[in-house]
Formats: structure tokens, sequence, C-alpha cells
């Protein structure tokens, strides 16, 4: 069992190792682009009439 356990642990970390040194390269190839954010143009509110007015008509 201890032998079997031994050649799993150094499979891993030959497995790490691999994937230490390729993987960084790989991430730096196909760099991640998100997409542009929209340009959305704001326009202001129109003026809203106020209730507690004094001239409004009831």
């Amino acid at each position: 069992m201890t032998t079997y356990l031994n050649r799993i642990a150094w499979f891993a970390a030959l497995l790490t190792i691999i994937a230490w040194a390729f993987v960084p390269r790989v991430a730096l190839a196909y760099p991640v682009k998100f997409p542009s954010i929209p340009n959305v143009d704001t326009l202001p509110l129109p003026p809203v009439p106020s209730l507690n007015a004094p001239d409004r008509d009831r």
C-alpha cells in the first residue's frame, strides 16, 4: 500500500511541475478579452412639477 501511495505522490508531483512550467505560457498565449462596455448617452430628466407649488390650481 505504501509503495502505491508513493507512486501516486510522485506522479502528482510530476504533474504539478509540468503544469507549473506550461500553464503560464498557455495563459499568456490566450489572454482573456472582456467585451467592451457600451457607451450610453444619458439625458437629463425633464422637470417635474412640485406637489407643494403655491401657484398650483386646485
